[in-house]
């Protein structure tokens, strides 16, 4: 660049020197008293001088200008170019900035080093994403094989008896049969807990919202459960009915996962006492503008620091007393809970067992606290 602006001050210059000494040597050519050679000279010595002094006034002050915006914009590209590099090489991590901290001043690159910056923090971002998915993917089909695995094996072993004439009796081929159909309803529950929980990770449900009462819906659902669920005793308290806009369907999943979890770990509740083992309150309280839900039951409780854990898909505090899920109940409750606007969370009870706490988002209420069922 340096070089370049050179050459356009001093051709030009050029270009006006031979110009003004051709035009004096024509103008004394018929002049023969005139000694040529030093009318030559007299224009050619002078407009020398003063050409070459205006020229090296130029060049220097051309060149300090040509080597400053030369270092301004080839410094810039270097450091581009480098980050650029980086990335190509896999590292994402943040450059060092453009200027040092508590240096001043703005060009027309910084709005070009923050547009590249967003894109490498974006990539980065963009990149862990892809590989949490990854790693969440290898998760999935391992604990998917696991759990096919067990129940599978237990049908074919039993359906093996019975054709090698094992269980001859009529009595023990019915309890195989038994056992058989058993895990065969084990498996489909887990396929439909595979399917409802891929559905809902990838936003393929459709929500049918609609506003309910919700105190008269949660006693309902709790009949329901208890009915399904005789070692259990459901008690539940609603102070009032507040509509509430949800998905009835979706809604009463949530309930039954947490209630089949409170029975799973129902035989293991030792430490509680007589009269409380088995039982599960239920409670429905409005706060502003908030439908609080509270299961209570009086188990083990949960293990500390596994509050939040036990809502992650595939968790198992205890794999030795799985009720033989995936153990995805209640990582479907939480997208399910959070696709109503609510959130969800669980504690350990005061005494023993654990409390899993939903909040909703109330429209009105519909009417008077209902009596405790």
């Amino acid at each position: 660049m340096v070089f370049s602006n050179m050459a356009m001050i001093l051709i030009p210059m050029g270009l006006i020197i031979t110009t003004n000494v051709v035009l004096g040597f024509m103008f004394n050519l018929g002049h023969d008293h005139i000694d040529r050679r030093a009318a030559a000279a007299s224009y050619f010595l002078p407009s020398l001088v003063y050409m070459l002094i205006v020229a090296g006034i130029l060049i220097l002050t051309n060149g300090s200008l040509a080597t400053l915006v030369s270092r301004s914009v080839t410094r810039p590209l270097a450091l581009l170019e480098a980050r650029a590099l980086r990335i190509r090489d896999g590292d994402l991590s943040p450059a060092a900035p453009l200027r040092a901290e508590g240096q001043r001043g703005k060009d027309e690159f910084d709005p070009v080093f923050d547009a590249f910056d967003e894109m490498r923090e974006r990539l980065r971002v963009s990149l862990e994403r892809q590989l949490e998915d990854e790693a969440n993917r290898r998760e999935l089909i391992a604990s998917i094989s696991h759990d096919l695995r067990t129940p599978l094996a237990v049908i074919k072993g039993y359906a093996e008896g019975l054709r090698d004439g094992v269980a001859a009796d009529p009595a023990k081929s019915a309890a195989y049969l038994q056992t058989i159909l058993s895990k065969a309803a084990q498996l489909d529950r887990l396929i439909e807990d595979l399917f409802l929980f891929s559905r809902l990770e990838l936003d393929g449900f459709a929500w049918d919202l609609h506003p309910v009462a919700l105190g008269s819906f949660l006693s309902d659902c709790m009949d329901e459960l208890a009915a399904d669920h005789p070692a259990l005793i459901v008690e539940t308290v609603c102070e009032a009915d507040p509509l509430v806009r949800l998905d009835a369907q979706k809604l009463r999943r949530v309930f039954a996962n947490i209630v089949q979890n409170a029975a799973s770990y129902a035989a293991a509740a030792d430490s509680a006492e007589p009269d409380q083992r088995g039982r599960l309150d239920v409670s429905l309280k409005t706060d502003y503008g908030r439908a609080i839900v509270v299961i209570r039951d009086y188990g083990p409780g949960l293990m500390s620091g596994t509050e939040d854990r036990v809502f992650e898909r595939f968790y198992r505090a205890d794999s030795s007393r799985a009720s033989g899920g995936a153990g995805l109940g209640l990582a479907i409750a939480r997208r399910i809970v959070e696709g109503h606007g609510g959130t969800i969370r669980a504690e350990n009870a005061a005494g023993s067992g654990a409390a899993f706490i939903i909040e909703l988002p109330v429209t009105a209420s519909a009417s008077p606290p209902l009596a405790a069922t």
